[in-house]
């Protein structure tokens, strides 16, 4: 049980939490309405309420391993100037020298958050059709513009709607309501790298909660939450959801699950994951919580987003068409998407594989993980220690691996943030390792493969990428790929190992 006494390393603790999270909680409460002098002050006043609560950072260890401890401060330090520029800049769209990368004009337009907002509006104002293309263009090949920010189309199932139109509730107008979508998805980032620690447990967990720094300082997280696409949300959501699954929390979880699933899809292999686990009350509270999303969606904005998708966006989805970047010689490099290699493979050469064919191969590979995933479900029933934090620790990168894998599935994954919870399962894999050397190995391949993702152009539909361009990304690809393959073997050797039988895992860290 945690201790009531102030100590430095609570204090450090707190230090190091408020540099990361304070900013991004700052700007989602001005973007809420409140002066900015309060939404300053309130972050540092909830920091001091919890200063007798957290756990203590190991000072002494710092004593004993002063270069490592270096490193780590340097490390977090990275990862503070980057929250202070991204909130700055979404604080303020008009200021471009904030931006993760001020350099690029299409890093520093492209906000994904638009076609959510936009979406809502459109919805809520009873426009016929959200899905339309043109509703988001200006003229055929032509964006329409918010600001200084490129709008998106809308693509997500219509209970995705409510998301979007809860926050607009909050801060009608759009700028307001960006602001308070970066704060949201960071503190969720940022909240559920800390809980995962704490819900591990034991010394697995401090090293868990120690190494969570470096995922939160990698530039792809704060491009990523730059963009506001939604995935970077689903997936930290979808581990929450699983993890309360399995810990007595059966109502949180399946809600959790069932909003992730409902809105990006790809968490529904957890849904399948928890099917052949035989958590039924958590299945129950899915269902029930998908039930209850439709008829408050119909309630709010009607049948209409309903027929319209199954009209119009889930045939579009299916054949191609929604996305139809995918197509672009100059936007392939980009999309890490199973779809997404078989591109470029044909630009390379392989004319056999076209889109017909890629679909086919895509859509071998979601069975393949279905499968996969049916299976692990088994597995994990009958062979986790449910007091351990080894296996708590093993559960967790199994199932931030299938959230990957799944989103690779996809008909189009954007490098940035298609690859964030790759790099985060890297930082699980470090906490995992056995030795000084295999944990030194995973921080290794954690650094190239984040250099690997940061050198990838962006997006120029009117170009022809070189050869070398294209044998870049697939490399890249091939490694994003493995990566998750090696998360799901290192798993597999660990439970092989195990003999126990599942139980009901408390919410309470192990240890």
């Amino acid at each position: 049980m945690l201790g009531q006494r102030v100590t430095p390393g609570r204090v450090a603790t707190l230090l190091a939490a408020l540099v990361c999270l304070g900013p991004p909680l700052a700007v989602a409460i001005r973007g809420a309405g409140v002066p900015m002098s309060w939404a300053v002050t309130l972050p540092i006043a909830i920091s001091a309420l919890l200063l007798r609560v957290v756990p203590e950072l190991p000072l002494a260890a710092a004593k004993r391993r002063p270069l490592l401890a270096l490193v780590w401060l340097i490390v977090l330090v990275a990862g503070a100037v980057q929250t202070s520029r991204a909130s700055l800049y979404a604080l303020d769209a008009t200021r471009p020298e904030y931006s993760v990368v001020p350099g690029n004009p299409w890093r520093v337009e492209h906000c994904c958050f638009t076609a959510y907002v936009e979406g809502a509006r459109f919805a809520t104002a009873g426009v016929p059709n959200v899905y339309d293309r043109s509703l988001y263009f200006a003229a055929p090949d032509e964006r329409r513009h918010i600001g200084p920010l490129t709008v998106d189309p809308f693509h997500y199932p219509p209970t995705f709607l409510l998301l979007p139109a809860a926050v607009r509730l909050i801060a009608p107008d759009f700028f307001d309501a960006r602001r308070v979508w970066f704060g949201l998805q960071a503190l969720v980032l940022g909240g559920t790298f800390l809980a995962l620690g704490w819900w591990v447990g034991g010394g697995r967990g401090r090293r868990l909660a120690l190494v969570a720094p470096l995922a939160w300082a990698a530039p792809t997280t704060f491009i990523s939450l730059q963009m506001g696409n939604f995935q970077i949300t689903a997936v930290p959501l979808a581990l929450l959801g699983v993890m309360l699954a399995w810990s007595r929390r059966e109502a949180a979880g399946g809600t959790l699950l069932a909003f992730t699933a409902a809105g990006k899809v790809f968490p529904s292999m957890l849904v399948l994951h928890t099917v052949t686990a035989l958590r039924w009350q958590a299945l129950a509270w899915i269902a029930a919580t998908a039930l209850a999303m439709v008829a408050v969606t119909l309630g709010i904005f009607g049948a209409g987003p309903f027929v319209e998708f199954v009209r119009d966006e889930f045939p579009d989805l299916l054949s191609g068409a929604a996305f139809p970047q995918t197509e672009l010689p100059g936007t392939m490099p980009v999309n890490m998407s199973v779809y997404g290699m078989t591109t470029k493979l044909r630009l390379l050469g392989a004319t056999w594989l076209d889109q017909p064919a890629g679909k086919h191969v895509a859509q071998l590979y979601a069975l393949l993980l279905a499968l996969f995933v049916l299976w692990s479900g088994r597995r994990v029933h009958t062979m986790v220690d449910p007091g351990h934090a080894h296996d708590r620790l093993q559960l967790a990168i199994l199932w931030l691996a299938i959230l990957n894998l799944a989103a690779l599935g996809g008909p189009f994954v954007p490098a940035m943030y298609g690859t964030v919870g790759t790099l985060w399962v890297l930082t699980l894999l470090a906490a995992a390792a056995e030795g000084r050397s295999s944990f030194w190995n995973w921080i290794a391949l954690f650094v190239v493969m984040t250099g690997a993702v940061l050198m990838l152009p962006t997006p120029r539909p009117a170009e022809v990428p070189s050869v070398t361009t294209l044998v870049f990304s697939l490399v890249t690809q091939v490694g994003i790929f493995a990566v998750n393959v090696m998360a799901v073997g290192v798993w597999m050797r660990a439970t092989r190992r195990a003999g126990g039988v599942v139980g009901t895992v408390s919410m309470q860290p192990a240890g």
